[in-house]
């Protein structure tokens, strides 16, 4: 007959098994990919600031993907303002744009194409693939490509007009 070794029973999971990182936020899937929501939209002087729960972005790692759901619009006037996530400083974030008193900064959020995403890009109900990167202050849109005045605008320009006309 077996007995079970009362020093380390085979009934309970091993402590070297379990993943310790980023606990309390939601998966999509088996250590896969985080789920990552936004719970407030303001308009600020030259942007519009979205907030998500400081302890999923301490939890989260230096370096991750996310699902970011935006919950909102941006209010009545910021359809032309640049768009940012503002995130709880922790001392090792070293962004360009300055942190406040509250302890919080904002990030901005780019596109694929290093372009800024702005309020008009993010309408209703948004669920986007974002790679965070705690350290630089880094919030990029991975498939996406943000609309801009020149690409919307239908014309264009002088070198592709150049290339057709020969």
């Amino acid at each position: 007959m077996l007995y079970p070794n009362l020093m380390y029973p085979y009934w309970l999971p091993s402590p070297f098994l379990t993943n310790r990182s980023a606990r309390g936020i939601r998966r999509i899937d088996v250590n896969g990919i985080y789920e990552l929501s936004t719970n407030a939209v303001q308009l600020a002087d030259a942007s519009v600031d979205y907030g998500i729960n400081p302890c999923c972005y301490h939890a989260l790692p230096c370096e991750s993907i996310v699902l970011l759901k935006v919950h909102a619009d941006a209010p009545a006037g910021g359809e032309a303002f640049p768009v940012t996530i503002v995130v709880p400083n922790n001392g090792q974030t070293t962004l360009a744009t300055g942190g406040s008193s509250s302890g919080t900064s904002k990030i901005p959020v780019i596109d694929s194409n290093n372009n800024p995403v702005t309020g008009n890009d993010v309408t209703g109900t948004t669920e986007r693939l974002a790679y965070i990167n705690k350290r630089t202050g880094v919030i990029r849109f991975l498939e996406f490509k943000a609309g801009t005045a020149s690409a919307s605008s239908g014309g264009d320009t002088p070198a592709v007009a150049s290339v057709k006309s020969k």
